[in-house]
């Protein structure tokens, strides 16, 4: 019985190592075996490919206006603009380059930013920092700085 489980084995390894050998060479065709053969052929040079582009979400359709989804991102928002109350405008949000969004010295649960998709309207942020002091120590901070 052992004896036929160790065949068993080798059969199976040596089927497995011939299934993924290399193809075999594909067969020339006539006019192909009749050209004559360069002796000395230089190597032409090979293009690199072109990588392959990473698909970039599409944004949303963008409003006039900041339409915030998560009212502690508005709120630490317009504490950084400097503007309290009223509709931010798009252009007002286009102005913006650098936010920082950081918590307050222990901050409870319901003071954490839980979507940011309303920075989508401020298209020329080169910088936003938003740490939040949380329990779990290895949640990372998002920081974001343009190259």
């Amino acid at each position: 019985m052992k004896r036929i489980a160790a065949i068993c084995l080798v059969l199976g390894l040596v089927l497995g190592a011939l299934a993924c050998s290399a193809p075999a060479a594909e067969p020339v065709p006539p006019e192909a075996a009749t050209q004559p053969v360069a002796s000395e052929a230089t190597p032409e040079p090979t293009a690199t490919p072109e990588p392959t582009p990473i698909p970039t979400p599409e944004p949303p359709a963008l409003l006039d206006h900041v339409v915030f989804t998560d009212p502690v991102l508005e709120e630490r928002v317009r504490a950084a603009m400097g503007k309290p109350e009223g509709d931010i405008s798009a252009a007002d949000a286009a102005a913006v380059t650098e936010l920082k969004l950081n918590a307050p010295e222990g901050a409870t649960e319901d003071q954490r930013i839980r979507d940011i998709s309303a920075l989508w309207y401020f298209m020329n942020l080169k910088s936003a920092r938003v740490h939040e002091q949380c329990r779990d120590r290895y949640q990372p901070a998002l920081v974001y700085e343009a190259a």
